[in-house]
């Protein structure tokens, strides 16, 4: 019973993590509509004239990375997952919302402020402490288990922008 409510969670959780795909950024920079793709580039700018961005309202990034294994493994081989784990495995999550936001145009040029949270938590862990973990201190009897380059990383600030741009030509802006 409780293996099968971890192999859900775990699935929960690839899925939630699977709807922020890094490419959301790249592709955000096509979006012609989208008022937040001056955040990646401040000589963008949407098609309106002005534009208010509230808490909850407006962008919500999420992020998920990871390097040694894949979920699916996990899932498919929870007994025996030392398989297909490398030496030094990775996990980063990385979420962004904005606070607050707006902009607007006077003559050709924009100006916007944006206050937004961001939050970045990454960890790295070795081979031999995952199987640790898992199975115990049989699996080296006889042997040293490497624990060297345990990481942990978090950091949180609130990101204050100010931008401004100008329209040069119909297919040229600075910002």
């Amino acid at each position: 019973m409780k293996r099968s409510i971890l192999k859900i969670n775990i699935i929960v959780a690839l899925i939630l993590a699977s709807l922020s795909l890094s490419a959301q950024d790249i592709t955000m920079y096509h979006m012609h509509n989208m008022q937040q793709k001056h955040q990646l580039n401040p000589a963008l700018w949407g098609d309106c004239r002005v534009y208010v961005g509230l808490p909850a309202l407006s962008s919500v990034q999420v992020g998920f990375e990871n390097r040694g294994f894949e979920f699916i493994d996990i899932v498919n081989n929870f007994s025996d997952f030392s398989g297909f784990l490398l030496d030094d495995n990775t996990m980063s999550f990385d979420v962004g919302t904005s606070l607050l936001g707006f902009g607007f145009t006077a003559g050709k040029s924009r100006i916007s402020f944006d206050l937004s949270q961001k939050n970045s938590f990454a960890f790295s862990l070795p081979r031999d402490f995952l199987l640790l973990a898992r199975h115990g201190n049989a699996h080296f009897i006889g042997e040293t288990a490497n624990l060297d380059n345990i990481n942990i990383d978090a950091v949180s600030y609130t990101e204050l922008a100010l931008g401004y741009s100008r329209e040069i030509t119909d297919k040229l802006s600075v910002g």
